[in-house]
């Protein structure tokens, strides 16, 4: 590897260490929650802060029965413009059968944009009512990075994902 590839990558690294990363917001999760050890995984962002809690609902066929909130960042200069993007774009349309996935809302939110999306598992050779779970996933630019911080697989009213979320966000406004 060239010498001046090993410098720059270097620098870059360096660069994103000295950006302030906004702390796990620990103490503003909702009721029920635990905080979880979360691996990370190479190809995705370091998960900050992962935690879950039990549906109320259970399922009727075999799932993940955990609702799960994370809270996740990374540097990207210019992120900001990619939240523009993500704001004027339409919704992805609905997708599946087996597990159909399809917009429930994306509004904007605190300098960010949150999307929701439901999903529907039909068990095969089961008559018992399919599973129906609600995410969310709001992404804005903070601190010289991208912030995200998601709900999933909550088998309650998707009216309850937003202030779940609402409440995690950084009280500073996203730069």
């Amino acid at each position: 590897m060239p010498v001046g590839l090993i410098a720059l990558a270097a620098f870059g690294l360096a660069a994103s260490a000295a950006l302030a990363q906004p702390a796990p917001p620990v103490k503003q999760l909702p009721p029920g929650f635990t905080v979880v050890p979360s691996p990370s995984q190479p190809w995705l962002p370091p998960v900050m802060m992962a935690a879950v809690k039990p549906n109320t609902t259970k399922p009727v066929i075999a799932v993940d029965a955990d609702v799960h909130i994370s809270f996740t960042w990374q540097p990207s200069p210019g992120f900001a413009r990619v939240v523009e993007m993500m704001a004027a774009a339409p919704e992805d349309p609905a997708s599946g059968d087996l597990i159909k996935d399809e917009p429930a809302g994306k509004s904007r939110l605190k300098g960010g944009v949150l999307t929701v999306r439901k999903h529907t598992v039909v068990a095969v050779g089961s008559s018992g009512p399919p599973w129906v779970t609600y995410s969310g996933i709001w992404v804005a630019a903070v601190d010289g990075g991208m912030l995200t911080i998601s709900v999933s697989n909550y088998a309650g009213p998707k009216a309850d994902i937003q202030p779940w979320i609402d409440a995690l966000i950084p009280a500073r406004p996203p730069k």
